[in-house]
């Protein structure tokens, strides 16, 4: 499954790579979205910089058909690999579980001084009969953490400027 999601943050591109591979940062999204802390760090390679976080989500809110596949210990593994100032690699993945989510993360200047986050991904789990299902979800949960990434990103940096 196709996603793609655009987000528009006030400020610059160097800004905003900043706030994203800030842990703190990391660390406040996954605290809004589910109530728990992420476990993010920053390594730093030769390609450039790779944002690794371990999140840990709430499960209440998650349909009972996919209760079975997630089990009670689901920890989603997250990096994003930042090979040049405005470009990422997205890598997401639950150890031990179907699914995953791969792609990129792109940086644009707008014409008001901001910047355009762009996440173009594909989701793909290979379960037969309820694949699709659980797709439409990993994208509507991506969607949310991205919304809530703009929301406090917006709010991130306009306590750094």
């Amino acid at each position: 499954m196709r996603f793609r999601k655009e987000i528009e943050f006030p400020g610059t591109v160097e800004q905003v790579r900043a706030m994203l591979l800030d842990p703190e940062f990391r660390n406040q999204v996954a605290l809004a979205t589910n109530g728990r802390p992420a476990e993010s760090r920053v390594e730093e390679t030769p390609e450039g910089p790779r944002s690794v976080n371990e999140i840990r989500p709430s499960l209440e809110e998650l349909p009972s058909f996919t209760r079975p596949i997630v089990g009670a210990g689901l920890v989603i593994h997250q990096e994003e690999h930042w090979t040049s100032p405005d470009r990422a690699t997205l890598s997401v993945r639950s150890h031990g579980r179907p699914g995953h989510i791969e792609g990129t993360i792109t940086l644009a200047p707008t014409e008001d001084g901001g910047t355009l986050q762009t996440t173009d991904a594909e989701i793909t789990v290979r379960i037969p009969l309820v694949g699709g299902r659980v797709e439409t979800l990993m994208a509507k949960i991506l969607g949310n953490v991205l919304k809530v990434q703009g929301r406090l990103g917006a709010e991130w940096l306009a306590g750094k400027g």
